[in-house]
């Protein structure tokens, strides 16, 4: 079957990147022929947004470099995302376009699979093409694949709400990232969802560990792995002091918002390769986040590691993934842990294998044939 993923867009985030890497390997092990949509249209300003970012200047919100943000940003982005872009280009078939509703036809695909990452909030997409309405009325499978709200509170609008419950009951079958996420589906959207692993966990540590292998990447200097997206004083207490009491180096590898923060020397915004950011697992020794991605690689990886929270990039997601797996208890919510929790990672593995199983489950069983 010849299938397209739909999902947010590859630029610098380790996260999304991998978990499209991972489906799409995941659905040619089934002997699908498949291809990630790639945007490849330019981001534009209306004249609404200019106003409300001149007034975010006036009020000295944001710098006024800002104004200008689609054209600097257009400027910079061959340069800060040439090494993970390089990751896409290698290791994801991609089936560029750039309007979904002129460069797709009834005849382009088999398949759609919506997913994974945060493809149903709608603060961070357009939301009726993440549930296909580019495709209403093609005989094609519809599928979603731990499709995520990114929240545990409904966020759509009464119109947006109406459009996608419609296009939502024209799905072949439905599956979740967060446990609350099938209560929104029924609530909401008036359909039945399931919930099934990330993308990113339907691989295995040796098949990450293999895209390491024979690249140029550098032994980390360093043995405790710091990936914070948000930083503030309180997390930089919490992994000085854990560093301390190891005996620890910490170390990190992300840029710090490389596409947003243009107000910052371009060499600062240069996002370092996926496959170092792997590495980072491997050499590490303990891991101390804020992301839900590296909590998925810390598990994977088997490392000792604690999450600080963080709610405005959805909380729902990790607690989710904690509790099904017996790991609430490296989840830090305010106060200043002492330790790292011990995991018994050998009754982790056997459970993991079990969830990936039931979810590989899921997609043979709705893509066993076409519609």
């Amino acid at each position: 079957m010849r299938i397209a993923i739909l999902t947010q867009p590859l630029r610098t985030n380790y996260g999304g990147i991998l978990q499209n890497y991972a489906l799409q390997q995941c659905l040619k092990g089934m002997g699908h022929e498949v291809y990630t949509l790639d945007c490849i249209s330019r981001p534009s300003v209306s004249a609404t947004k200019l106003l409300k970012r001149l007034a975010k200047v006036a009020l000295g919100k944001v710098p006024a470099s800002y104004l200008m943000y689609e054209r600097r940003y257009l400027h910079d982005y061959e340069v800060f995302t040439r090494h993970t872009r390089a990751f896409v280009r290698n290791h994801i078939d991609l089936y560029p376009y750039a309007d979904l509703h002129k460069d797709l036809t009834a005849g382009s695909f088999d398949a759609y699979v919506v997913g994974s990452d945060q493809v149903w909030r709608p603060e961070y997409n357009n939301i009726n093409e993440m549930f296909l309405d580019f495709a209403e009325g093609w005989p094609v499978k519809r599928i979603a694949y731990a499709a995520s709200f990114g929240s545990d509170s409904w966020e759509f609008s009464p119109g947006q709400t109406n459009k996608c419950a419609l296009l939502a009951g024209k799905f072949d079958a439905i599956s979740v990232r967060e446990s609350s996420g099938i209560a929104l589906c029924r609530e909401h959207l008036g359909v039945d969802a399931v919930k099934v692993l990330d993308p990113s966990m339907l691989l295995s540590r040796g098949q990450y560990a293999s895209l390491v292998d024979n690249t140029t990447t550098k032994p980390c200097e360093g043995n405790l792995f710091e990936h914070i997206l948000d930083r503030t004083p309180e997390k930089e207490h919490i992994v000085n002091s854990l560093a301390a009491r190891y005996g620890a180096t910490v170390f990190t590898c992300n840029q710090a918002e490389p596409e947003g923060r243009i107000e910052l020397p371009l060499e600062k915004r240069i996002q370092p390769p996926v496959e170092q950011w792997l590495r980072s697992f491997m050499d590490a020794d303990y891991v101390v986040t804020d992301s839900f991605h590296a909590t998925v690689f810390s598990i994977l990886f088997n490392k000792p590691f604690l999450v600080l929270e963080n709610p405005d990039r959805g909380l729902t997601r990790i607690q989710s993934l904690l509790k099904a797996l017996g790991l609430e208890k490296c989840l830090i919510c305010g106060e200043t842990p002492e330790l790292f929790p011990e995991i018994d990672y050998l009754s982790k593995i056997r459970l993991l294998d079990q969830l990936r199983q039931e979810s590989e489950a899921f997609l043979n069983r709705h893509l066993a044939c076409p519609n």
